[in-house]
């Protein structure tokens, strides 16, 4: 639990907002591609399935141990398979009891300054879509409750937005898109914490070889 601590904020509102449930049912299909529709212990696809959910949203995983742990509350006839409903049940009871029982325990690690300032971060990409304004409803917007930024001061003049071409309206309208709905913010999210993994991994490479 602790562990992950720093990711509880978008964790939860994933989970909530079932989100999290449509990424693990998309994954789940992939595994049962033969037709089966169930996977099977024995075999470590519900292992790999598990622990494949947890590394795809940058979660530290939990052993095979505590997967088998959860996995034989669904299992209770010993078939050595749960279906699809099954399986997304074991991953929600796995998520949900990682981050209740961080926000339960006194003696959780609180996160260092950059997790928190992290986590600050994807619970506003998590709300983007509900809270940011359609993107020509609002000509200035303010950012953090403080910061204020006047939009048609870094607009582009009017003889540039009257020669956009079909090519650029189509750009556009993807962008409109993709700013409204909330994927922009999630990709540019994504990246940061690419480049942070990046820089960390790079770090630890110096020290290694300077040491």
């Amino acid at each position: 639990a602790v562990a992950n601590a720093s990711h509880r904020a978008r964790m939860v509102a994933a989970i909530e907002g079932g989100t999290l449930t449509h990424a693990m049912l998309r994954r789940f299909q992939v595994y049962v591609r033969d037709g089966s529709g169930c996977l099977s212990w024995n075999d470590g696809k519900i292992a790999r399935f598990a622990i494949g959910v947890f590394k795809e949203h940058d979660l530290t995983p939990p052993t095979e141990e505590q997967v088998y742990q959860v996995y034989s509350r669904f299992d209770l006839e010993q078939r050595g398979h749960l279906d699809a409903r099954e399986c997304l049940c074991l991953m929600d009871a796995l998520l949900r009891s990682i981050f209740v029982a961080h926000a339960q325990s006194p003696s959780a690690e609180a996160p260092s300054p950059a997790d928190s300032r992290l986590a600050v971060a994807e619970k506003w990409v998590e709300q983007y879509a509900e809270t940011m304004p359609p993107v020509d409803a609002a000509s200035s917007l303010t950012y953090q409750g403080t910061i204020s930024v006047d939009l048609d001061q870094f607009a582009a003049s009017p003889s540039e937005s009257c020669c956009i071409t079909a090519n650029g309206m189509q750009d556009r309208c993807r962008m409109l898109a993709a700013l409204e709905d909330g994927s922009f913010a999630r990709e540019a999210l994504r990246i940061f914490r690419a480049h942070g993994r990046s820089e960390e991994h790079t770090s630890e490479l110096q020290s290694l070889t300077s040491s």
